[in-house]
């Protein structure tokens, strides 16, 4: 099964080198596709060239959701996109007994959540955005929820989502009201420190920028999505909707 594995980056070629490229060596991704580092529009690519000469460089979209939304329309309708942050340490697999081990094989990883798109009959996946095994389950979630942006996949509609930071949110809404699901894989979670990394989202992010793009997502879709506070600070919360777990008896040994 062929796919497109693509690493949004701005600013940051030294923590994609660290993180995400490093990740990307050890669980031999390389052996079946050559990832893409997408830069914005007019950065400078030299650092990047030079450091990731196994990769291709591409340029456009001067903000994450441009860039993202730019991705999927360069690309024809049914192709499978992989969209991977730079900055993820770890991806993690959970086991019995509230515990986890790193991932050795993200290929197998990324063919089977695929292949559960096709079981599902959806287009779109996504993973447990944390690393914790207390909150993991060997489970597939397929009611409305949080499917992350650092990590998912699509098989290609060319969707757009408008809001830059409340993407995840957004994104997450917008295929649960095409699809009438979305696809989480509980028994897979995420190391890495949202939000703390310098460059990427965090040069223009601000509780400004981030509470408007909350108030218009809940303004789009209002029997979906309500404002609480939690921690003093404005979130999104899910309105309950009907769905279902599906445990998986057998994780693969990705």
């Amino acid at each position: 099964m062929n796919y497109v594995l693509v690493i949004p980056s701005y600013k940051r070629p030294t923590t994609l080198l660290n993180k995400t490229y490093a990740l990307l060596k050890r669980t031999d991704i390389f052996d079946f596709v050559k990832p893409i580092i997408w830069l914005n529009e007019g950065d400078d690519d030299t650092e990047y060239k030079t450091l990731f000469p196994d990769c291709e460089i591409k340029s456009g979209g001067e903000t994450l959701i441009k860039k993202r939304n730019l991705i999927q329309d360069s690309y024809p309708e049914g192709t499978k996109i992989v969209m991977i942050d730079d900055d993820i340490k770890d991806i993690n697999i959970y086991q019995e007994g509230n515990k986890s081990r790193k991932i050795s094989d993200l290929n197998g990883l990324i063919q089977h959540a695929f292949s559960c798109c096709e079981r599902f009959n959806t287009t779109f996946w996504g993973v447990y955005p944390i690393s914790n095994p207390l909150c993991m389950s060997a489970n597939y979630r397929l009611n409305l929820c949080y499917i992350v942006g650092a990590f998912f996949g699509v098989i290609n509609s060319k969707l757009s989502i408008t809001t830059n930071y409340a993407e995840d949110f957004e994104r997450s809404i917008r295929y649960f009201i095409k699809e009438k699901k979305v696809l989480r894989i509980e028994f897979v979670g995420l190391n890495t420190n949202y939000y703390k990394e310098k460059g990427g989202l965090q040069e223009s992010r601000t509780e400004e920028k981030n509470l408007n793009d909350k108030k218009i997502v809940v303004e789009m879709f209002p029997e979906l999505v309500k404002l609480c506070e939690k921690r003093g600070r404005a979130e999104i919360a899910f309105i309950k909707s009907k769905g279902k777990l599906i445990k998986e008896d057998n994780i693969p040994p990705f």
